[in-house]
């Protein structure tokens, strides 16, 4: 009876942790999200504080990074860090790559949610 007691009991605190950074992710996605996209339309309208929204993004990043290397695979996080570190040099030719970065991270941020989410097939 113990040992049914003890495995109920760690079944329920992987769950809880499965169900926890799912909604950290998601937390820290919305936030990141909507930095790009801030970015994004004050890029769109020629504002003048586009290059101060770049380095709130590029802060968010190194936060964002280092809270969900613990749960995504790395080499999602590194083309992300890729495309944040273009955005500055994109801004000051004035590209329009500047906006396929854009949704490039926001994609890829996506997908880093999708992947963490528990979908019945992945448990099993």
């Amino acid at each position: 009876m113990k040992r049914l007691t003890a495995c109920i009991i760690i079944l329920t605190v992987i769950a809880a942790m499965s169900v926890f950074s799912v909604f950290a992710v998601k937390k820290e996605n919305d936030k990141f999200i909507s930095l790009v996209n801030a970015a994004e339309n004050s890029y769109r309208n020629d504002d003048s504080d586009t290059a101060q929204r770049l380095e709130e993004l590029e802060n968010a990043w190194n936060k964002y990074y280092v809270r969900i290397s613990y749960i995504a695979q790395s080499c999602t996080l590194d083309d992300i860090s890729y495309a944040v570190a273009k955005l500055p040099a994109l801004l000051e030719k004035g590209s329009e790559e500047f906006l396929s970065e854009c949704e490039s991270i926001r994609s890829w941020t996506e997908k880093i949610y999708h992947t963490q989410y528990p979908h019945l097939y992945s448990v099993f």
